[in-house]
């Protein structure tokens, strides 16, 4: 069988069966069987709610970019012009065939398309793609597809959906923070929701690109039996005010009362979703993961459902790049998560959870999944958790390990040999991948523990990737093997500081924006400067944090900016203000850094500041922390190496620059090799 739409490690090792022991008992056969031999596509009888007819003869209905809705829909050639018109004709197994076309909503509220009508068991309805053909569902409304009022045995294949983000700035966001009527900043991209005129169950949402919705990306709420796999799902939930994330499944529901597998979140790839806009529930960014499981247990105030009982499955995804966790169960049991990559999520500053985090959860099994953190920071979390079980992980590039099953592996010194677990791990994994696009399995099987290690290439937004490495290396994975290029549109390559931008990036403690831009030469604030140091560089607190007068608690910065002050980096000013919103000059930056990292001249100040040809210039209070951090080869100087210019505004390149020198001042980076660091400030 071949994998699809995935890679990193999550591919390294993809069992055959799982005959792992665990803690010195075989993992029972129920497990083996649930966990790898399980179908998506087996789905459990059910009646449907809303079925409105039987066909006696299916029909196919085309719907075109270039067709009419007065037409009959029955051929290419006589094709709808939305689908909508199709979506209130079908019957049990009825097919809609969505060619070439942009298919954008009508109405500022509702969807683009909104399906209610259901198949049966034996007689799906399904949303598909034409063959060859790639159909664009592109609005600014509350859904782009709405599956709601009962629908069941429903299946959206192979759609592009596009939400509002490209026409919404972060400060219009902001503006709208408290707004929940506002469908330009909450529409979702796919919405499965069974809140009103019935339950939905029996959905699959297969092959779809998902992206750029301020909401979420694929959503299902109060449903049963939904199946979403191998979808691609990314920038989303930037700018809603509901806390939402890529995937999500929130309030599962007991159609039935099977316990065993019945919602499935297999083999997508989830990324770059984030949280920009506070949840207006309680005033923080909590979300913005690539997979939450959310709230299985049911206990919200007047939500009249039972806890769920069935198992969920999140299986073969790979997540990264999110502001929240890569996988979250939130108050959630019975999930299991498995052979699942992630990689850099947490990217949001405000939240600490691991790439996986089992957060009041309860019989939830995290098997098989290799997880790539930022240094020093917490590689997996669980909290409030009751028979939580890991086994049989790989933790890399952090040992900040929550919880550490009997069998997984923290990626150190010790993979210099070979490893007793890994070579257990391979014993019973018994598969090996080759390195195709996306690689396959080839169920050769192997002792060997290098497969664990072998590396994989795999396709991240068009730019070639490389995780994990032979067992001689592997303790030397750092974040620069994720990408060779960081490619912002208006960074060059021969851009003066478009290494330091693209290492800064890689770890991410920098980023864009989303047009893909970086904006080099824009001013950077006080608060800005604040996040990005956070994410640089991890220190114990100094001093007890204050309240600023003119930070709010609920200021987008506010967290950090108390971060920054506790940790040494930042001060304030007079009468207990911070002023979070100006524009950080050069010397004022180069003095947080050396005052934050503890460093102090060893020689003269004056004699080292004399270097500079507008010494001059630098205040008294900056003297001393820049001849420091001269010293310390932090200052980065464009165009001319000697001119400080220590009251101009820092820009966002001059920024990037200055915290990856002291980076490597600390020790914690490799150095660059650019003309334009003062080196040498004796001469």
């Amino acid at each position: 069988m071949e994998i699809r739409g995935l890679g990193i490690g999550a591919y390294l090792a993809i069992p055959v069966g799982l005959i792992l022991l665990t803690q010195g008992e075989r993992i029972k056969e129920f497990l083996a069987q649930n966990v790898d031999e399980v179908s998506t596509n087996n789905e459990m009888s059910l009646s449907s709610r809303q079925v409105i007819s039987a066909n006696s003869k299916p029909k196919t209905y085309y719907v075109s970019g270039s067709g009419k809705d007065q037409n009959s829909g029955l051929s290419t050639s006589a094709a709808f012009r939305t689908i909508q018109k199709a979506a209130d004709l079908t019957n049990p197994g009825d097919t809609v065939l969505i060619m070439n076309g942009v298919y954008k909503n009508i109405a500022k509220a509702g969807s683009v398309v909104s399906i209610k009508r259901s198949g049966t068991a034996k007689a799906w309805i399904k949303y598909k793609a034409y063959p060859g053909h790639s159909p664009k569902i592109q609005h600014n409304t509350w859904n782009g597809i709405l599956i709601s009022n009962g629908a069941s045995y429903i299946e959206i294949n192979g759609l592009e959906v596009i939400g509002n983000n490209a026409n919404i700035t972060l400060d219009y966001a902001m503006s709208q923070k408290t707004n929940k009527r506002n469908p330009l900043t909450n529409g979702n991209c796919i919405s499965v929701d069974g809140r009103s005129n019935g339950r939905v169950h029996h959905i699959r949402i297969l092959n779809n690109k998902v992206h750029d919705c301020g909401g979420a990306g694929i959503s299902a709420i109060q449903s049963d039996y939904v199946t979403i796999d191998n979808n691609v799902v990314f920038n989303n939930a930037w700018y809603s005010v509901y806390g939402n994330s890529g995937i999500s499944m929130l309030n599962n529901w007991n159609s039935d009362n099977n316990r065993g597998y019945k919602m499935f979140v297999t083999n997508n790839k989830s990324y770059n979703n984030r949280m920009y806009i506070p949840w207006i529930a309680v005033g923080k960014i909590t979300d913005g993961n690539g997979i939450i499981i959310d709230s299985l247990k049911n206990e919200q105030k007047n939500l009249k459902l039972s806890a769920y009982t069935g198992r969920t499955l999140v299986k073969n995804n790979l997540t990264f790049n999110n502001g929240g966790s890569g996988i979250h169960t939130f108050i959630s049991d019975h999930v299991d998560i498995v052979n699942n990559t992630a990689v850099l999520n947490n990217q949001s500053p405000e939240i600490k959870d691991g790439q996986i985090f089992a957060n009041n959860s309860s019989d939830v099994r995290i098997l098989r999944n290799i997880l790539y953190a930022f240094p020093g920071k917490n590689i997996n979390s669980s909290y409030k958790t009751k028979n939580v079980t890991y086994d049989y992980n790989i933790y890399l590039n952090s040992s900040k390990v929550s919880v550490k099953g009997p069998n997984d592996v923290v990626a150190d010194s010790e993979f210099l040999s070979k490893h007793p677990t890994l070579e257990k791990i391979s014993e019973n994994w018994q598969s090996q991948l080759d390195k195709q696009n996306p690689p396959r399995r080839t169920n050769v099987e192997s002792k060997s523990a290098s497969l664990v290690c072998e590396p994989m290439i795999y396709t991240l937004q068009n730019k070639p990737i490389q995780v994990g490495c032979s067992p001689t290396s592997l303790a030397q994975t750092t974040p620069s093997s994720l990408a060779q290029t960081t490619a912002f549109s208006d960074v060059p390559s021969n851009y003066w500081a478009a290494q330091f931008i693209q290492q800064l990036s890689q770890r991410g403690i920098i980023a864009g924006f989303p047009d893909g831009s970086f904006r080099p030469e824009e001013p950077v604030t006080r608060a800005q400067f604040a996040a990005m140091v956070n994410k640089a560089f991890q220190k114990s607190q100094q001093r007890q944090a204050i309240k600023f007068s003119d930070v709010p608690s609920n200021y987008w910065a506010s967290s950090a900016i108390g971060q920054a002050y506790s940790i040494g980096f930042l001060s304030g000013y007079p009468g207990n203000r911070f002023q979070p919103n100006q524009a950080i000059p050069r010397q004022q930056v180069l003095v947080s850094l050396a005052n934050g990292l503890g460093y102090s001249s060893g020689g003269n100040n004056e004699s080292i500041l004399r270097y500079f040809n507008d010494a001059s210039n630098i205040a008294s209070y900056a003297r001393s922390p820049i001849a420091a951090a001269t010293e310390k080869q932090i200052v980065v100087n464009y165009p001319n190496v000697k001119s400080l210019n220590p009251t101009a505004t820092a820009t966002r390149a001059q920024v990037a620059a200055f915290i990856y020198q002291a980076l490597v001042s600390s020790n914690q980076a490799p150095a660059i090799n650019s003309p334009y660091v003062v080196s040498n400030p004796s001469n």
